[in-house]
Formats: C-alpha cells, structure tokens, sequence
C-alpha cells in the first residue's frame, strides 16, 4: 500500500501561479508593476508571461529581470510563432532594452537554473514615447532592421550580445556618402540583405569608426553596429551619421571594391584616384586582356603611405611589388598573356 499527501504552501502564493510554462497558459503582464516567479520543483522549469499592447501606444520598453539567487537565467521576447526574437543569458540581473513592440499580445519567457529557494522578479519599465531618431528593438537580424527613414543620424545602445541594424532611405541624386559612427565599437558594416558590402572594426579600442566613400543611390541602405562590453553605465551608447559628400570624380574608384567579388572593372589606359583610409581596407580592380603584350603599371602614392601591389589571373600570382621606402612610386613594366586579372592595392600604412 502507499499514500500520496499533496500539500499547498501559503508562500507559494507570493510566485507566479503553475503551470505558466507554455503559451497557452501565459500569465499577464501590466507596465510598470513587478510580478515575482520562481524556477522550481520540476525538471526544465520555465515561466511564460504575456504583455498585450494597445493600438497607438508608441512607447519605448525596458524589460528586466533581477534573481534573488545564484545561477544563470534567460530572458527571452518570443514571436507568434513561439520562436526566440531577442534573448539575454546569464548570471545576474538581465534586460531587454529599447524595445518597440507591434499591437497586440507579445510572449516573454523566463527559464534558467531551479532553486526552490530563490526567486527573481520581472518588470516591464516604461519609457516614455519613442524617438524615430532612436534605434526600436528588437533590431538584432536583417529582417528586423530599425527603419530610421531618411533623417541621416540614428542613435542608439549595442553591446557584445546585441547588434543593430539600422535602415537609412537615400533621396536625390547618387553620390558619395561617409557613414560616420561615434562610440565605443567592434564593427561598424555596411549590407545588402544579409551580405557584407563593406566594414570597418576599431575592435572596441577607438570611440569612432567612419566608412568612407560609399556611393548611394537614391533607396535604402542597411547598417550593422555591433558594440563592446561597456565597464560604465552609458558607455554602450553610439551614434551613426550619414554625411554626404558630393558627386564623385569620374576617375575615382567606386566602394566596395575591396575583394575579389566586389572587383571594380578597369580598362588598360584608364587612370584611377582612389583612398585608402586604413590598413585593413584593400582596392582590387578587374581588368581583360584580349590579347597579349606590354603593359605598364604605375603608382603614386601619398607621403607616408605603404601600399602594396599584387597582380593575379586565376590562382596564380603575376606580380608583387612594393615601394622601397613609404610615399615612393611604384613602377613596373610588364609582359601579360591574354586573359582575365585582378589588381589589389593593400595598404600596410595609410597617409
């Protein structure tokens, strides 16, 4: 024989009500007023919660989560599909930030390490209205990139666990643009759909980044800011600025053109101006002979500059040259079989 005594704990009472651990049975949430939940008693525990928002209502959202144990939690804004749209793990208090979110019910899950002895509480902060100037998570994919519209400066908070996009509408004429952010940085990136076009990476060691003479065309543009891990409050703020800079010189190279995929076609005879700003950008230009004879080939570069010279058909390597002392010419004359080429310009010092 056995006995099964099922008892009730008057200070379960003060934790979010079981079963919460799927949609179905999602607890409500109100702005602004903290609910108490804990992890506990049953082998993968998780709570759900859902937070309903009115037609209109534009307000920024924090969300945050603060356990009164050790362990580590996860945090999670779930989309209507039930799948993971924004999550933050780890031990300690956890947020989601700067979130915009559509009308309508929004699932926000809770799961993490159980101990029937700790809790944790879970708030929705209310903001204020939010800035169109403002990045609105979440922002963290392509496919959920903040539309900033056509004002040319964005701002917003990015840290090692939380890149932004950021979606900027071009209006006029084509021209040359730099994309200019200021803060503490991994990588500023310029993409098209999901695709690296080009990027700068100050690797968190500079408080600015600038990508240099992009040409855009009238449309949208999309931006990747990936930030740092801040050691102060306030340090994960950035700001992106697009800065026109007029039409460019018919000689001068077009951005991007620093890989073999991006190669800017060139024409024997042609005489091409570009800049290389930093040592991790590279120029690369594709160029056909149809048939074969002497060619010559000349750079000049600036005081200072070391820039390398590398000529290439298929997988083999024509040519490399680099000046004896920085700021020199480099100068070869060249006999060349017909065929396809790629010229690279890598910098090893900029001037």
């Amino acid at each position: 024989d056995y006995a099964v005594d099922i008892r009730a704990f008057v200070e379960d009472e003060a934790f979010d009500a079981e079963p919460n651990d799927d949609a179905a049975r999602a607890l409500p949430l109100v702005d602004d007023e903290a609910v108490t939940g804990r992890l506990a008693r049953s082998t993968s525990d998780e709570d759900r919660y859902v937070l309903e928002i009115a037609e209109g209502d534009e307000q920024l959202r924090d969300v945050e989560l603060i356990p009164t144990g050790a362990g580590s939690h996860k945090l999670c804004l779930r989309s209507a599909d039930d799948r993971d749209r924004q999550c933050r793990q780890g031990e300690g208090p956890q947020a989601l930030t700067d979130l915009v979110l559509d009308p309508g019910p929004h699932q926000l899950q809770v799961s993490g390490t159980e101990d029937e002895t700790a809790s944790y509480q879970l708030q929705v902060v209310t903001q204020g209205p939010h800035d169109e100037a403002f990045e609105a998570e979440p922002n963290d994919l392509p496919s959920t990139a903040t539309l900033v519209g056509e004002l040319v400066e964005a701002r917003g908070r990015a840290s090692r666990t939380d890149d932004d996009y950021l979606d900027f509408v071009v209006t006029g004429e084509p021209q040359l643009w730099n994309v200019e952010a200021e803060g503490m940085l991994d990588e500023l990136r310029w993409v098209r759909g999901s695709r690296e076009v080009a990027a700068t990476r100050p690797a968190c060691e500079a408080t600015a980044a600038v990508l240099e003479d992009l040409y855009l065309g009238p449309g949208r543009h999309r931006f990747m800011v990936a930030g740092c891990d801040p050691d102060e409050i306030g340090k994960d703020q950035y700001t992106v600025t697009l800065v026109p800079m007029g039409v460019p010189d018919p000689e001068a190279e077009r951005e991007p053109n620093n890989d073999e995929d991006r190669a800017e076609p060139d024409r024997i005879g042609e005489r091409k101006v570009g800049r290389l700003p930093t040592v991790e950008d590279q120029d690369v230009f594709r160029f056909t002979l149809a048939a074969p004879g002497g060619s010559r080939l000349a750079l000049k570069q600036p005081d200072g500059a070391d820039i390398h010279v590398r000529l290439t058909t298929g997988s083999q390597e024509i040519f490399r040259a680099a000046a004896s002392e920085p700021g020199l010419d480099v100068e070869a004359d060249l006999w060349l079989e017909a065929g396809d080429y790629l010229l690279t310009l890598d910098p090893r010092a900029v001037a």
